[in-house]
């Protein structure tokens, strides 16, 4: 699992890269640089996901481990903000969203469970120096969760 992971994410790196490059490198119009643009996005946002895997599985020490973890969902939920509603993931003729923007909503369940079990985890401990660090960063993973879900209070009262 610890493998797959890892290999998973710099997999994604790898390809977040080359869209950077070939965005950069071949300009030929601006709706083929914001392809370009959507999709290196969209590799990050996976990126994302498999280093938060990674990350369970290799950090052993919790502290730290919840500190990665609110540093990655801050960049992820910031990435994945974005691509809800990019329009390059619709179909050109209907306008429907296809495959990647369903799969995105299918992540919403996902950070609704695991987002504020984080931040609970990380403010409990706030006399803790060693959770110094996740404590402090915790109330940014609220803001930016909110940003792309709305009220954090409809989560709290589930």
């Amino acid at each position: 699992m610890v493998v797959d992971a890892v290999t998973e994410f710099y997999n994604y790196r790898k390809a977040m890269i080359d869209y950077m490059r070939a965005a950069f490198d071949e300009v030929k119009s601006e709706k083929s640089y914001r392809h370009l643009i959507v999709m290196m996005l969209y590799t990050q946002f996976l990126m994302y996901e498999s280093a938060r895997s990674a990350v369970r599985e290799l950090v052993e020490f919790e502290p730290n481990r919840e500190e990665s973890l609110i540093n990655i969902l801050c960049c992820e939920l910031s990435v994945y903000k974005f691509l809800r509603t990019a329009p390059d993931f619709r179909e050109p003729i209907t306008q429907k969203p296809d495959y990647r923007a369903e799969r995105l909503e299918l992540r919403a369940a996902t950070y609704a469970e695991e987002v504020p079990k984080i931040y609970s985890n990380a403010r409990s401990h706030d006399d803790n120096e060693k959770w110094q660090r996740a404590y402090t960063t915790a109330p940014e993973l609220k803001s930016r969760y909110e940003e792309v879900f709305g009220d954090w209070r409809s989560i709290e009262s589930d």
